[in-house]
């Protein structure tokens, strides 16, 4: 589509995209820090509100940080990674908080509890070893050192899984499996 552009992202929303404005429509940015200034690629054009990819960060946010995965972006999985643990639980809150008012549900403050900013994903969907990619069907093998942990894979495709357990096999020719920690 190469349309480019110079955008402010203004605010963060649900999805883990950041919003802007090009003549009063809406523009929707991965991988953007409320803030920043983005020269942006124009993706996908609806009537009401564009996509967009950042071709270049003009103004990085100071919150903005180096992703901990070697697989952020490429295997569809976290979408805050680039962002300060601390500002990522601020904007998920205030995400949160706006979604309540937007159904009219009235909420006190929002208090954040939260663990590690790594190792807390609780669910995987791979795909013959791999994750899928974002935004397509390609699968991203994972490099050694980023499987599941041992204990979200119990059982075996040979034999039968404990009884009431939600976890799944590790891998399984031509099909999807997802697995959930016990």
């Amino acid at each position: 589509m190469n349309l480019s552009s110079v955008i402010t992202a203004e605010k963060m929303i649900f999805g883990g995209k950041c919003m802007g404005k090009i003549d009063n429509k809406n523009v929707f940015v991965p991988y953007a820090v409320p803030g920043e200034k983005l020269e942006i690629e124009i993706t996908q054009s609806f009537r009401d509100y564009d996509e967009a990819k950042i071709v270049k960060v003009l103004e990085a946010s100071p919150k903005r940080v180096l992703p901990a995965c070697p697989l952020y972006g490429k295997c569809g999985g976290c979408n805050l990674m680039h962002i300060d643990w601390a500002y990522q639980t601020e904007l998920k809150a205030g995400i949160l908080a706006e979604l309540m008012e937007r159904a009219g549900v009235r909420i006190p403050k929002i208090q954040t509890v939260s663990g590690s900013p790594l190792g807390y994903r609780s669910r995987f969907q791979l795909h013959d070893g791999g994750m899928e990619g974002r935004g397509t069907n390609d699968d991203r093998q994972l490099p050694r050192g980023r499987r599941p942990d041992k204990r979200m894979v119990q059982g075996s495709s040979d034999g039968p899984k404990a009884k009431g357990s939600r976890n799944a096999l590790w891998k399984r020719k031509g099909r999807a499996r997802t697995f959930h920690r016990a």
